[in-house]
């Protein structure tokens, strides 16, 4: 990613010229069968999940066809890259749909999971002040006892501070390399105490 890309990432018009003209799938960070190994304590097939900032990723058709959950809602900004996913992807219970992770249409502790795969670092490189924006949002869509699961390249030190210890309860896994990653990600495992 360049980094006159990486400003453009909250961009609703930057990401529907991209998406018009780059409609081929991309997955952020790691691949589904790298991630689900460390996700799936927290997962269960009843579960109603959001994807936030999706794009075009398989990770929630993934979730769907090979996790079993059934009520999936993948969210962007982008209303060409909906369409696309929609178009592409026609499952009962998996929905791509226009929405702000910032500010969502949903209603207050509407989901058991939240789940951001670069969504957040992407915020962080161009409007940092939207970071914190996402992660309010999320504590507002989950259910008590819920979990938002980010996926990042964000070093602790400089993650842990945006989650308010009255109403989060965090825990971190530093994820390995593969093939395709040789940098340190990390899985932050911000349950929803209040």
């Amino acid at each position: 990613m360049f980094q006159h890309e990486k400003q453009q990432y909250h961009d609703a018009v930057y990401l529907e010229q991209r998406y018009e003209k780059q409609p081929e799938q991309f997955d952020w960070y790691y691949a589904y069968e790298d991630l689900i190994p460390q996700l799936s304590f927290v997962l269960h097939k009843n579960h109603k999940v959001l994807c936030i900032g999706n794009g075009n990723s398989i990770f929630p058709v993934q979730l769907y066809d090979s996790f079993g959950i059934t009520n999936i809602i993948a969210s962007d900004i982008s209303k060409v890259v909906t369409q696309q996913m929609n178009s592409k992807y026609n499952k009962q219970g998996l929905v791509f749909e226009v929405d702000d992770a910032t500010s969502s249409h949903h209603p207050s502790s509407s989901f058991d999971v939240v789940f951001d795969k670069g969504c957040t670092d992407a915020l962080q490189t161009g409007a940092p002040e939207l970071v914190q924006k996402v992660i309010d949002e999320s504590h507002r869509l989950l259910k008590t006892g819920g979990y938002f699961l980010l996926i990042s390249f964000g070093v602790p030190y400089k993650r842990l501070h945006l989650f308010d210890k009255e109403k989060w309860d965090v825990g971190i896994r530093k994820l390995k390399e593969t093939e395709y990653n040789e940098e340190d990600y990390f899985c932050y495992f911000c349950k929803k105490i209040q």
